[in-house]
């Protein structure tokens, strides 16, 4: 799944093809291929990679099985496995590190969705964030400090994000809160 890979800050980006097997994503891999992401990058830019990517990695490793390649084994201890994200999944926690917030809201924005916040019991859809080097003395995490031409400052467990790009039905005030 490309979005745990950005949310896990992958710098590099793995696709694989697998020989399918009676267990779930153990096939033995049969081709693989790594692209990098820049830190700016989103998951619709992972696909549009991906998706470049693809119809190469099949082919060769169509003519791989055809020449006799079993592929190898994967190393079970050393696999991750991911669940299929939802739209629950994708609240943001301000108590995380503010890179891990600005991992997670590229991971899921669009395509999907977009990952949200609550602001008086309204969800906000957040697309795009900054980390920002604004600094207060304020320990209230989720009080928007600040806005800047209708972008929000809003304190996180370690420093401020301001919100790029973002949707709410409700307009947005300085010493109110998002959770």
């Amino acid at each position: 799944p490309l979005n745990w890979q950005i949310i896990n800050g992958e710098k590099k980006i793995g696709i694989s093809c697998i020989k399918a097997n009676s267990k779930f994503d153990q096939g033995n891999i049969i081709n693989s291929k790594n692209f990098k992401l820049n830190k700016f990058e989103t998951i619709k830019d992972a696909h549009e990679k991906a998706n470049k990517i693809f119809p190469i990695l099949t082919y060769n490793s169509i003519k791989r099985v055809f020449n006799g390649f079993k592929g190898k084994k994967q190393i079970q201890k050393m696999a991750n496995y991911y669940k299929q994200r939802t739209d629950k999944d994708s609240r943001i926690n301000l108590e995380d590190n503010i890179k891990n917030i600005f991992n997670f809201v590229r991971a899921i924005t669009a395509p999907y969705k977009g990952s949200y916040l609550f602001y008086k019991n309204t969800k906000v859809r957040v697309h795009k964030i900054k980390i920002n080097s604004y600094k207060k003395n304020i320990k209230e995490i989720g009080k928007i400090i600040k806005i800047k031409n209708n972008k929000p400052f809003v304190i996180c467990k370690n420093g401020t994000i301001q919100l790029i790009k973002y949707e709410s039905t409700k307009k947005i005030l300085v010493g109110s809160f998002l959770k």
